[in-house]
């Protein structure tokens, strides 16, 4: 069976299951102006997080393993950033700033864990690699011994196997 539960004119983009399984976050976006909601499966209407006021561009959310944090890819400022917001609301943080590159290489993921994000980050040579930030928002590491990545690459999307134990990483190019 399946049901609606968001409808907007907005483009809404980067839904993620909560990990009790009770609702969902998600962007919505109007032209560059995004909000952040999450929305309860037995709520009326979602709650707004993140306001348009905020003035970031997202476009992908994620939890933290407990559950407590949506984050986003997004950018702020002109910049690739990563932003967090309790899920019962409250103000936004930037977890990660100036992480390079544009909103839609995308390509930051948590741990299964939840002790580290994996990131990628453009360096100052232009050259796009992955990164780690361990605990979540201290500043990122390279990750050594991970492939080069084409600085041509558009989109990145990052995922971990069931067991945690692999990373598996798609590109596109610009």
């Amino acid at each position: 069976r399946t049901r609606q539960v968001v409808g907007s004119p907005a483009e809404e983009n980067g839904p993620a299951w909560a990990p009790d399984g009770k609702g969902f976050s998600y962007a919505s976006t109007i032209g560059r102006e995004t909000e952040i909601y999450y929305k309860a499966l037995d709520a009326a209407e979602p709650t707004l997080l993140v306001p348009a006021s905020a003035k970031v561009w997202a476009i992908d959310t994620f939890f933290s393993k407990d559950g407590s944090k949506v984050y986003f890819i997004g950018m702020k400022d002109g910049k690739r950033m990563l932003g967090a917001v309790n899920r019962a609301g409250g103000a936004m943080e930037v977890v990660l700033d100036d992480l390079g590159g544009f909103l839609a290489m995308n390509g930051v993921v948590l741990t299964p864990d939840g002790k580290s994000l994996v990131v990628v980050k453009v360096a100052g040579d232009g050259s796009p690699a992955l990164w780690t930030s361990t605990p979540p928002g201290a500043a990122p590491v390279k990750l050594e011994g991970a492939p080069v990545m084409d600085p041509a690459v558009g989109r990145c999307y990052l995922r971990f196997s069931p067991d945690g134990k692999k990373l598996l990483a798609t590109t596109s190019g610009s």
